[in-house]
């Protein structure tokens, strides 16, 4: 079985019931750091401020706070960002998304997302936009 027939099983296991997953690593600390058990579940859409679970391109899965999504030759991509990390990760497809955090061992604001917190991700997101448009406007003058 290939990594996108294990992802569509998953994703077809947690409609089901959320799955666990464990966390390896601190980049969304204090929400939740090494060791603790999360359970994704997979949704119809995703809200900026949304923590997921997602395949990164070294096949690692990894969760991150959702900044934005947008399309880009008629395909939805995603942008995420480690609570803890200072620039967003490269896009990611709806294929990658394994689903979002419903609970777990974490605090409640990790699948509970307060609206301050959802605020926070398009601010972010906005600081992404404009620390883009002078090299946008440098091509296009050029």
């Amino acid at each position: 079985m290939n990594r996108q027939q294990l992802d569509k099983s998953l994703r077809s296991l947690a409609n089901e019931q959320p799955i666990p997953v464990t966390v390896s690593g601190d980049c969304m600390d204090p929400l939740f750091s090494d060791g603790t058990r999360l359970l994704v579940s997979p949704e119809k859409m995703y809200w900026p401020g949304d923590i997921i679970v997602f395949r990164r391109w070294d096949r690692q899965l990894v969760s991150h706070r959702l900044l934005a999504y947008y399309r880009r030759h008629g395909e939805r991509r995603y942008l995420t960002q480690p609570d803890s990390g200072s620039r967003p990760d490269s896009a990611i497809t709806v294929d990658q998304i394994l689903g979002k955090v419903v609970g777990g061992d974490c605090v409640k604001e990790a699948a509970k997302i307060p609206l301050w917190q959802r605020l926070m991700s398009v601010i972010r997101m906005c600081k992404v936009i404009l620390v883009r448009i002078p090299a946008f406007l440098n091509r296009q003058y050029r």
